[in-house]
């Protein structure tokens, strides 16, 4: 598990310019402790920013979908219900059909990637 969280450092960054930053705490019923209080008082101590909700609008902001393009090989997945592919394969902001379909094939390429580790 560890060396998925330090690939997925060495594929995406975080370095002091990063912009954008999506923070997932995992708490369990023994650690009762851990309140959603008490995680955003430990992320606002950690990181310089401003918080926003985590929702599909949110993430269509902050996703580079070039570097989603280039990082999944995406530049041959056909446009969706046309027929030909898009210049690059990707429109720059895919939306409706389109974006289901990208999310089902980096999911897909995930889980192999997953499974070949």
């Amino acid at each position: 598990m560890h060396g998925q969280i330090a690939a997925s450092f060495r594929t995406f960054g975080v370095v002091p310019a990063t912009k954008n930053l999506i923070l997932i705490k995992v708490a369990t019923p023994s650690t009762p402790e851990v309140t959603a209080e008490s995680v955003g008082a430990h992320i606002s101590s950690a990181i310089q920013g401003q918080q926003v909700s985590f929702n599909d609008e949110e993430i269509a902001k902050m996703t580079d979908w070039s570097k989603v393009k280039k990082i999944y090989k995406l530049s041959t997945v056909p446009a969706v219900g046309v027929g030909k592919k898009v210049p690059n394969g990707v429109a720059d902001s895919p939306c409706g059909d389109e974006l289901k379909e990208l999310e089902v094939v980096i999911l897909g390429s995930m889980a192999l990637r997953g499974a070949a580790n």
